[in-house]
């Protein structure tokens, strides 16, 4: 991914969710802010998180609202780049399954589908 698509994902993602962008600059160091697989990965687990302790609505729809938004840019690494960080945590179990299955549309509930029907990512059981 270039730098600066790669940079423009992580300001919209830090403008749209502000409160995920002072969980990361909290915990993670400042050279890392800009790794976008780090990153979105972080921002996986938290909405992952966020989902399971149940969280703000409104903080977790904006969350699949960018998420969302993320599957009409045409660039199909975003789409990889939100499938390996992102979607991966959020087949971690049925509730995070079912959850996230409501509230993706379009071409992120395609992609979310191929990740859950990956053979990588089938869960025993």
């Amino acid at each position: 991914m270039n730098d600066s698509l790669n940079s423009e994902l992580l300001n919209e993602l830090y403008s749209y969710i502000p409160e995920f962008a002072k969980v990361v600059h909290s915990q993670l160091d400042k050279e890392f802010w800009d790794n976008h697989y780090l990153v979105f990965g972080r921002f996986g687990s938290m909405l992952s998180l966020w989902i399971l302790k149940k969280a703000d609505d409104d903080l977790i729809n904006r969350c699949y609202e960018y998420i969302n938004r993320l599957f009409f840019n045409p660039n199909t690494e975003v789409y990889q780049l939100i499938s390996v960080t992102v979607f991966e945590v959020l087949t971690d179990n049925d509730q995070l399954i079912s959850f996230t299955k409501n509230k993706l549309t379009g071409n992120a509930l395609l992609s979310y589908n191929e990740v859950l029907n990956s053979p990588m990512f089938k869960r025993n059981g």
